[in-house]
């Protein structure tokens, strides 16, 4: 073999063995993504499943919120219904106090318009004292 040919077979076993030093290079840190991917994997998997746990249990909530919130809106339209009873009842407990006191009044108005007619009666001079006459 000549030296031309030497030198290029030592040449291409150089290649070779870098090459193959890459190739284990290369090889090892595939094996280490695989290693890091399939942990990434199993992270993801409890991410997942601890997010869906916790989307199932808001859901759980949103639903008693719901439920909550109908029981509310039922509640408040009884208490308005209440309220607007109540508000009419006010009312003619009003008018009615009104009117009792139109009626007091008129019932005093005449009291004293009868308490003067004594009075002036009690006062007439031209009465002579004692028992009154019988009109019959």
């Amino acid at each position: 073999m000549n030296s031309q040919s030497q030198d290029r077979l030592d040449r291409v076993e150089q290649l070779l063995v870098g090459v193959a030093e890459q190739t284990t290079a290369n090889t090892h840190a595939i094996a280490q993504m695989r290693e890091a991917i399939r942990e990434s994997r199993a992270e993801f998997a409890k991410q997942v499943a601890t997010n869906a746990q916790g989307l199932r249990e808001l859901q759980q909530v949103v639903s008693e919120t719901r439920s909550d919130l109908a029981h509310f809106a039922e509640w408040a339209e009884e208490v308005t219904q209440m309220l607007v009873r109540l508000t009419a009842l006010q009312e003619r407990q009003d008018l009615a106090l009104e009117e009792m006191r139109r009626h007091h009044a008129e019932a005093d108005q005449g009291f004293y318009v009868l308490l003067e007619e004594v009075r002036y009666l009690v006062r007439r001079p031209d009465q002579p004292p004692g028992p009154p006459p019988d009109s019959a």
